[in-house]
C-alpha cells in the first residue's frame, strides 16, 4: 500500500493546531465594544477588596490555612456612558451571566453537564461550616441578568457556589449612593474542597469612581486557587499560564456582557 508524502501529512496535521491557535488568540484579544480604546490592566495578585480583612471571608473559607496560591486579577475602567443607569447589582448579573454564559466557557460548561446528566460533579464544591441546601442553577439560562443568584447557590451541577455577595449602598439611610463603607460591591463563586487538594474562587466586583466627573466604574476579575490540605500548589505550574488564558477570555465575555444594549 503506498504511503503518503510526509509533507502533506504533516501540512495536515498542523491545520487543527493552527486553527486551535487563531482561536486562542483571539479570544484572548478580540475587541469590546467600547466607544473608545481602553487597555485591559492584569496584577499577579488579588484586588485589595479580596485582601482587606472586611471583605476577605472567601479567601479565609477557601484557604483556612493561608496554604500557598497564585492568585491573578484583571480589571478595566468603564465610562459612565457605556454603563447607563445600571446599579451594581444589574452590572454584576450581567458580568457573571457572560462570564459562565460566553463562548469561551462553553467546552467546560458541556463537559460539566455530560457529568450532571450522569448525576456527577467534577469536584463536588464544599467547604466546612458553609450550608450546602441552596438553590440548584445548572444552567446559564438560570442567571439573571438584573439579580445575582443568592447566597448559596449551586450553579453548574454543584460544581460552583455562591459563596459570598455583597451590594454597596443598599442601606436605605443612604439614598444618594454615599456612606462610608467600601466602595465596592463584588459576588464570589468558589470550587472545589478545603477538605481536599483543590479549591479557590473567583470574584467578580465593581467599584465606583464618585470623584469623577464622568462617573465611570472598574470592573475587576480576580481568581485564586490552592491546595488547603498540604501547603503546595494544587497543580503544575505551567496550568497557571492556561488559567490566566482563560481567565481572561472569561472576562472579555463578562464585559462583553455588561456592554451589550
Amino acid at each position: 500500500m503506498p504511503s503518503l508524502p510526509r509533507r502533506p501529512i504533516l501540512a495536515l496535521l498542523s491545520l487543527p493546531i493552527a486553527g486551535a491557535s487563531f482561536l486562542a488568540v483571539y479570544f484572548y484579544n478580540r475587541p469590546l465594544p467600547l466607544t473608545t480604546p481602553r487597555k485591559i490592566t492584569t496584577t499577579r495578585a488579588l484586588s485589595s477588596s479580596c485582601t482587606a480583612k472586611s471583605t476577605s471571608r472567601s479567601s479565609s473559607i477557601v484557604n483556612p490555612n493561608n496554604h500557598i496560591s497564585d492568585p491573578d486579577s484583571i480589571s478595566i475602567e468603564l465610562l459612565r456612558s457605556e454603563i447607563g443607569e445600571l446599579n451594581d447589582e444589574e452590572i454584576l448579573a450581567r458580568f457573571l451571566k457572560g462570564f459562565f454564559g460566553g463562548w469561551s466557557f462553553l467546552p467546560e460548561r458541556t463537559y460539566l453537564g455530560a457529568l450532571g446528566l450522569m448525576g456527577r460533579s467534577l469536584i463536588p464544591v464544599r467547604f466546612t461550616g458553609v450550608q450546602t441546601g441552596g438553590p440548584w442553577l445548572p444552567s446559564p439560562n438560570d442567571l439573571s441578568e438584573s439579580r445575582l443568584p443568592e447566597k448559596y447557590s449551586k450553579l453548574f451541577h454543584g460544581n460552583f457556589m455562591v459563596l459570598d455577595v455583597k451590594i454597596r449602598n443598599q442601606d436605605p439611610k443612604f439614598p444618594d449612593g454615599t456612606s462610608d463603607e467600601s466602595p465596592e460591591s463584588y459576588v464570589d463563586i468558589a470550587f472545589g474542597d478545603d477538605r481536599k487538594g483543590f479549591a479557590g474562587f473567583h470574584r467578580l466586583e465593581i467599584s465606583r469612581d464618585e470623584r469623577s466627573g464622568e462617573g465611570g466604574a472598574t470592573l475587576c476579575y480576580s481568581s485564586i486557587a490552592c491546595n488547603p490540605s498540604v501547603n503546595k500548589f494544587p497543580m503544575p505550574r505551567f496550568i497557571f499560564s492556561f488559567h490566566r488564558w482563560y481567565g481572561m477570555c472569561l472576562f472579555r465575555d463578562g464585559v462583553e456582557m455588561v456592554l451589550r444594549k
